[in-house]
């Protein structure tokens, strides 16, 4: 499982090479924890010896826009918050929004958070 994990993200780091030539050369690969809004029980597990699902989906920012690996829902609200996620920085309805508030980031950690009808999204977005 663990390898698996690595050559995801070995592929997605071949990608955004491969993008550099037609972007400005910035793209961000991070993870995020998906959790549902009616399920308590896929934040927290169930005790000992009990398996909670895998609930990681990786994501990817470009100048093309937001991508979220495994993810079909429709992102409702996109907010960049500080990374210890007790103040929010910024909170947009668009994906284009988003993505140009990221890019004019300064160096730092993010947390990230997106949330659709179902589901939140949670994460942490370095920036160099």
């Amino acid at each position: 499982m663990k390898l698996r994990a690595i050559l995801t993200l070995l592929i997605l780091f071949l990608a955004c090479l491969g993008m550099q030539a037609t972007t400005d050369g910035r793209c961000f690969f991070f993870s995020l924890d998906k959790y549902s809004h009616w399920d308590d029980s896929s934040i927290i597990s169930g005790g000992i010896g009990t398996r909670v699902p895998n609930n990681h989906c990786n994501c990817r920012i470009s100048n093309s826009g937001l991508y979220i690996y495994s993810n079909d829902d429709e992102i409702l609200k996109y907010e960049i918050l500080t990374e210890d996620a007790t103040m929010c920085l910024y909170s947009f309805p668009e994906e284009t929004e988003f993505v140009e508030a990221v890019f004019l980031l300064e160096s730092g950690t993010y947390f990230i958070q997106l949330t659709s009808i179902d589901y939140i999204y949670i994460g942490y977005l370095c920036v160099e």
